[in-house]
């Protein structure tokens, strides 16, 4: 493959992990990438990640939401014309908004995410991708800061220019 840019729509299910388990269910979530491939098997990216996040036993208008702007690499390893293996790693910066009724509050921390995953090819300028990946969030220090850590679990299109 020569140098060459590529966009990428996902959806995921984040299913919490440590503190934030028993507070929040599995969420659902859009991730969307732009990615400039330096060969064949390294490329870079840019990404953004939203996520609605279900939260137990809250009583109703009570909204949290996910928003992470990150970037990073990925090494891809193909094993046959139609099927590639990947793995990638991302630097983020997250901000978590929880709104409930007239009051709002964000909070803004960075973190980091790593993915594996395949891509099959459907048409010359298309592939299918499923991944699993890590999501980690850290808070600050204060006493009601909780870091968060997500599995995500999806699927998506990348369609290549």
């Amino acid at each position: 493959m020569l140098p060459g840019f590529s966009g990428e729509l996902d959806l995921f299910l984040g299913i919490p992990g440590d503190e934030i388990a028993d507070a929040v269910d599995t969420s659902g979530g859009v991730r969307g990438v732009f990615r400039f491939h330096l060969n064949q098997n390294l490329s870079v990216h840019g990404a953004a990640r939203f996520m609605v996040v279900n939260v137990k036993d809250l009583q109703e208008n009570v909204d949290v939401t996910y928003f992470d702007i990150g970037a990073g690499g990925r090494f891809t390893l193909p094993v046959n014309p139609m099927l590639s293996l990947f793995g990638e790693v991302e630097l983020l910066m997250s901000q978590v908004k929880v709104t409930a009724g007239p009051f709002s509050d964000t909070d803004r921390n960075p973190g980091a995410a790593a993915r594996v995953g395949g891509l099959y090819k459907i048409a010359v300028n298309l592939d299918l991708t499923a991944f699993a990946g890590f999501t980690k969030n850290f808070a600050g220090d204060g006493p009601d800061e909780v870091d968060s850590r997500w599995v995500d679990i999806g699927a998506g299109a990348v369609l290549y220019f």
